[in-house]
């Protein structure tokens, strides 16, 4: 656990399950944009939300002395540009921590696991967020 709201009053100590509990929200209410997913490439059943202790492999967080960082899965949509799609969904993701007074990460990286049309096509993609950037890797 990592003390990731702090001010005047003192700090308050988030669990690593929450935070990726509050990504995952952000990218369920995102599911014209993108599909979340396991790192094979399962989807993520939006109805298990709620039952789930976890994100269920779909988010990973981990906390650096720098800062937290952030790797998602998701399946992208056919027709909807890739690097656009993921810039949507980092700044929704660190919108979502600003509103909530939480210290935005210092990086996020969303593995592409396939793109859906009316099948899903495999692909394996990175794009990287850091310091406003958008960097694509192979995976």
């Amino acid at each position: 656990m990592e003390s990731i709201v702090i001010n005047e009053f003192g700090s308050i100590d988030i669990s690593e399950e929450l935070i990726e509990k509050i990504i995952l929200f952000e990218m369920i209410k995102n599911d014209k944009i993108i599909i979340p997913c396991t790192k094979n490439g399962n989807i993520f059943k939006n109805k298990d939300f709620m039952k789930t202790k976890d994100s269920s492999g779909v988010v990973f967080t981990s906390f650096t002395d720098e800062g937290l960082l952030i790797e998602i899965n998701y399946i992208a949509i056919f027709g909807k540009s890739l690097k656009k799609s993921a810039e949507n969904i980092f700044n929704k993701i660190i919108d979502r921590f600003i509103k909530m007074g939480i210290k935005p990460p210092i990086k996020i990286i969303a593995n592409i696991r396939g793109i859906i049309s009316d099948n899903i096509a495999s692909r394996d993609i990175k794009l990287i967020w850091h310091k406003g950037l958008i960097e694509v890797e192979k995976l």
